[in-house]
């Protein structure tokens, strides 16, 4: 079975494909958990600097999402 790695083709059998994408699977959902994880640490810090800009600046300021 042909697996594509960079921008050639390596002939594996079906066991081992199987293997090979269960891998990258595991390391891709982990990387997704990081990244949620890191982003809502970044809503949390800018809420808490939107609250800090309107506390100082009142009405004057917009700082909504579109």
């Amino acid at each position: 079975m042909p697996y594509a790695v960079g921008d050639c083709f390596v002939r594996l059998t079906g066991d081992e494909v199987e293997s090979r994408l269960d891998k990258l699977q595991e390391e891709k959902k982990k990387e997704l958990g990081d990244v949620t994880q890191k982003f809502g640490k970044v809503a949390a810090e800018m809420e808490v600097l939107k609250g800090s800009l309107y506390a100082t600046f009142g009405n004057a300021l917009y700082l909504e999402e579109e």
